[in-house]
This record gives C-alpha cells, structure tokens and sequence, in this order.
C-alpha cells in the first residue's frame, strides 16, 4: 500500500519506469523489520533500471505503531526537459512581498555578477 501511495502521489508528475538512481528511506514502528523495509525497496525500485544505484536508509520509530512511511527520491527519469521558467519574476516577487523592479535588480545583478573560482579538496 505504502509503495502504491508514493507510485501514484500527486507531487509525482513524471513515470520513474527506467530510472537510473533512487534515494529511499522507510521508516516504520518499533515492529517493523529490515526485512519489511527492504521489501518495501525492492517494491518501490521493481521499475527503474537494473543497474541503478539504489542508496537505502531505514529506521525504527516507535511513534509510528504500525504505519510505514517511505521517502523516494528518483534520478534520471524521463519527462520534459524546463526551458522556461514556469512563474513570471513579477509573480514571484508578489508572492515573497517584494517590489518587481527589486526583483528584476537582483536577477540582472546576479547575472552580471563574476564567476566564483571553485577548489576541489581531498
């Protein structure tokens, strides 16, 4: 059921089928074994691809009774590529309370803005 719920959540517009990476955790009550929770991984990663890399994390919590609860994240899924912003500045800045012109300042400021050095450390 918990799978199915995530499958098939409102917040999730693109088909995971053929996914080339997952993020997932389950969290269930204080009975919930590794078992179960890896049932409910292998459920949940059944459509991406074979050679994913599947990254699990799981844990108790005894608040949770009988309920599990499962977090996925998906890479590498299909659907149409955002070329465009989907929310004009000027709704943006009425949104948050600010002035659109201020908006539009800090957006052409920030483009003209030098391009930071970045340093790998290992």
């Amino acid at each position: 059921e918990v799978v199915h719920e995530a499958l098939n959540h409102p917040l999730l517009d693109v088909d995971v089928t053929g996914a080339s990476g997952a993020l997932v955790h389950v969290t269930g009550g204080r009975y919930m074994t590794l078992d179960e929770a890896n049932q409910v991984v292998r459920l949940l990663t059944s459509r991406i691809k074979e050679d994913a890399n599947v990254i699990i994390g799981a844990r108790q919590d005894p608040a949770f009774g009988d309920t599990i609860k499962v977090m996925a994240i998906f890479t590498g899924v299909g659907g149409d590529e955002v070329r465009e912003p989907k929310v004009e500045i000027d709704q943006l800045a009425k949104a948050l309370s600010l002035r659109p012109n201020a908006a539009r300042h800090n957006q052409a400021s920030r483009a003209e803005a030098p391009a930071r050095d970045f340093h790998r450390f290992e």
